[in-house]
């Protein structure tokens, strides 16, 4: 039994319910590893109570979630995830101070009608700031209408910033693409491209001359 078989949520659809009497889960703070009040973000960490074989102890899971201790109408006192595991430290991105998770993007850009499936992420550096250029594919609809009315990408640029910008906390410039223009992969590291070391060697560069 794995501690992720553990967690799970009711017909109340309103988190996932940590059973803590068969394994004790706490969300601690990444760098300190002290535990996080409830309805702060932290890891989860998992002691497994029951299993003998291969214990859990204290197990660092890597994602990242929130969790709170409030009364669920199910009648469950366990406390809760109540937007389940959202991201992965490893996969953070910090923007001007901003912690931004790429499952968050996805979650922003699929929200909108007229996604076509793939997109690819690109954090630059602009004048010492940074910046999140997001190469977005639209939809073959989109395309049909596009070709009658040039408007109609403006408009869904726009709605794919607001998305951007409600989900994330963060300004996205947005650039669209056609149908199949980007390589369709399921690894998210493909789909990300940071070039601030870029930026930072040619500053550099720069100084030396």
């Amino acid at each position: 039994m794995s501690p992720w078989m553990t967690n799970g949520e009711c017909s109340y659809a309103c988190g996932m319910h940590l059973w803590q009497d068969v394994v004790y889960t706490e969300l601690v703070d990444p760098k300190t590893l002290e535990p996080v009040e409830y309805g702060e973000e932290g890891v989860p960490v998992y002691t497994h109570l029951e299993r003998t074989s291969q214990p859990f102890i204290r197990f660092f899971s890597y994602d990242i979630s929130t969790w709170i201790n409030d009364s669920c109408e199910c009648g469950r006192t366990y406390p809760r995830l109540p937007k389940g595991i959202y991201g992965r430290i490893d996969d953070v991105i910090n923007i001007r101070g901003e912690k931004v998770f790429p499952s968050a993007i996805q979650e922003a850009l699929m929200s909108v009608k007229g996604y076509g499936g793939e997109h690819q992420i690109i954090i630059t550096r602009e004048r010492a700031l940074d910046k999140i250029i997001l190469k977005v594919e639209y939809d073959k609809d989109v395309e049909k209408q596009a070709s009658i009315n040039s408007l109609v990408l403006k408009d869904l640029e726009e709605a794919f910033k607001n998305a951007i910008r409600v989900k994330c906390g963060v300004n996205a410039e947005v650039i669209l693409v056609p149908p199949k223009t980007l390589n369709r992969t399921q690894l998210k590291a493909k789909r990300i491209i940071d070039n601030r070391e870029l930026y930072e060697e040619l500053n550099k560069l720069r100084s030396h001359h």
